[in-house]
């Protein structure tokens, strides 16, 4: 992957992609995708035009339509804080727009405990649902939508995992498209707030 090989470790930020700090923990994944096509610039394409919040967002490319057979993904990596630890509070929120083929192409967002041994689909998983919930509704990533929020909240992830200080969480973003060429713009996302932190006591605040 493309990436910095020491990070210096951003705890609790909102990733506009705007002013560089914290991006030396996003990897673009172009060592199983020598041509990905995830980027980081603004937007400059029909229906895609606009960041979230101007300029930057990360773009399934900023000029051109997504290709066929396509599999970008990047990934996020987080260092452990108290959120995780104490099951207090830990979730991942931010904003997308999409524009593809709402039949066969389509993006996910995933999480990986171990890593990137193992990844949880957060939007298709049946597994894990008990240890994480969505707050907004699940990211509709196929299709065609303007700027739509979303929030998923990831404290019980550190009950069935039990993270330690100097543990790190993963996250994978990804697009992947079919062999039919549709001329289409396909995803963007913006403003990422990764927040793991700690406001009481230990407890376990919604699970059952």
């Amino acid at each position: 992957m493309d990436a910095i090989s020491q990070p210096t470790w951003c705890f609790n930020y909102w990733q506009s992609f705007d002013d560089g700090q914290c991006l030396d923990q996003l990897f673009i994944d172009t060592i199983n995708n020598p041509f990905n096509i995830w980027e980081i610039n603004t937007p400059n394409k029909n229906n895609f035009n606009n960041g979230h919040s101007a300029p930057n967002s990360i773009i399934t490319s900023s000029s051109l339509f997504y290709p066929t057979n396509d599999t970008s993904r990047f990934v996020v990596i987080n260092p452990v804080s108290r959120g995780f630890i104490e099951y207090n509070t830990a979730y991942l929120h931010g904003y997308y727009k999409v524009q593809s083929d709402s039949n066969n192409d389509f993006g996910r967002i995933e999480f990986s405990p171990d890593n990137g041994i193992t990844w949880i689909d957060l939007i298709e998983d049946t597994v894990y649902t008990e240890y994480y919930n969505w707050t907004t509704s699940k990211p509709l990533l196929t299709g065609s939508n303007d700027w739509t929020e979303f929030h998923v909240n990831l404290t019980g992830f550190g009950e069935i995992f039990n993270y330690q200080e100097g543990d790190s969480v993963h996250f994978r973003f990804s697009f992947l498209s079919d062999s039919i060429q549709d001329s289409l713009a396909g995803l963007m996302f913006d403003d990422l707030n990764f927040t793991d932190l700690a406001w009481g006591i230990k407890e376990r605040p919604f699970f059952t």
